[in-house]
């Protein structure tokens, strides 16, 4: 029995049944959102036990500030090379991309007839 065609055929139905499954739940139906519709919502998964929650501003307040910028470790190589930089070339001005013209006179009168090029007569 393990030759016949059920053998062979039947696997095959029985994992793609599998898949299939697996799919429509990861993907959901129509009253069940699925496990990736929940895990966008934030609805998925449980709390971190270090979660706070950030208290925002009422509407229509003034917005909240970013945090103040916290400052790089100064490298003395760098300071040396920015000293040494030269100072008045300023911002780059960006240029337009102008491309090279294509040289294309190799082309001209380089096809040759494959036959014999007088007719025989």
């Amino acid at each position: 029995m393990n030759d016949g065609p059920f053998a062979k055929q039947g696997k095959k139905l029985l994992f793609i049944g599998i898949f299939l499954v697996l799919v429509m739940a990861l993907v959901g139906r129509e009253d069940d959102p699925g496990v990736i519709a929940n895990l966008a919502e934030g609805s998925g998964g449980p709390v971190p036990s270090n979660y706070q929650p950030v208290d925002l501003p009422p509407p229509g307040s003034a917005p909240m500030r970013p945090p103040a910028p916290v400052p790089a470790p100064s490298d003395p190589g760098l300071s040396e090379w920015y000293a040494e930089a030269d100072s008045d070339t300023g911002a780059v001005e960006p240029e337009p991309f102008v491309p090279a013209p294509i040289d294309n006179s190799h082309l001209v009168n380089d096809a040759r007839p494959i036959g014999i090029e007088e007719p025989v007569g």
